[in-house]
């Protein structure tokens, strides 16, 4: 199965290194709001999620997620690779480049 990163914005802060939206076609689905993390020689994807706290602890709870863990990993494999071909894309100027009105709806 085919993924594709239709957008990248870096933000470098601790690990995050960029948000990233995610298609793959042949499910007909765009995910959107991936966090990139990247510490020492690790690299991790990070499901999108929100924030809340319990026993005066900030806890994540992600948006949505696999049963079963293997395909869970595969598809955060496959999206960072999809990133990492966006970057090399954008790094060469091929194809298009994020608009700067797009990484808005981050922040």
């Amino acid at each position: 199965m085919d993924f594709e990163c239709i957008k990248f914005i870096p933000y470098d802060k601790g690990s995050l290194k960029g948000f990233a939206d995610i298609r793959v076609p042949k499910m007909g689905m765009t995910f959107y709001g991936f966090t990139v993390h990247e510490k020492g020689d690790q690299k991790w994807l990070a499901f999108p999620s929100r924030s809340y706290e319990k026993d005066g602890e900030t806890k994540w709870l992600p948006y949505f997620k696999f049963d079963n863990q293997t395909h869970q990993e595969e598809f955060k494999k496959k999206a960072l690779e999809a990133i990492k071909t966006k970057q090399n894309c954008e790094n060469h100027n091929i194809g298009e480049n994020n608009n700067e009105m797009d990484s808005q709806m981050y922040f």
